[in-house]
């Protein structure tokens, strides 16, 4: 499971998970304060990370029609990339960098 606190949950209309918080590992896995789940409670490897995450807690999640993510938080960047308490990501978990 995750080593620390969930404070944002967020189902998607697959069945999946997004789960935000203070954690920074789910099962040994990296994952910086968010995640997705498979239906299953499995690590939802596609959501990936390619760096360092979000650097402080996430407090709330919220989905788009497109697939993209809103989160929100005490954190001040993602992947090293300047975003102050509130990021947009793709799908995929990458930043989505038109929201600024």
């Amino acid at each position: 499971g995750l080593n620390s606190s969930v404070e944002a949950l967020a189902l998607q209309a697959d069945g999946k998970v997004l789960v935000g918080g203070g954690f920074t590992n789910y099962n040994g896995t990296a994952r910086s304060r968010i995640a997705r789940l498979n239906a299953d409670g499995t690590l939802d490897a596609s959501f990936a990370q390619t760096g360092t995450g979000l650097d402080f807690d996430v407090r709330a999640l919220a989905l788009q029609a497109d697939g993209k993510v809103l989160v929100g938080g005490d954190f001040t960047d993602y992947n090293g990339t300047a975003r102050n308490y509130i990021a947009r990501l793709n799908a995929d978990g990458t930043l989505d960098a038109s929201f600024a």
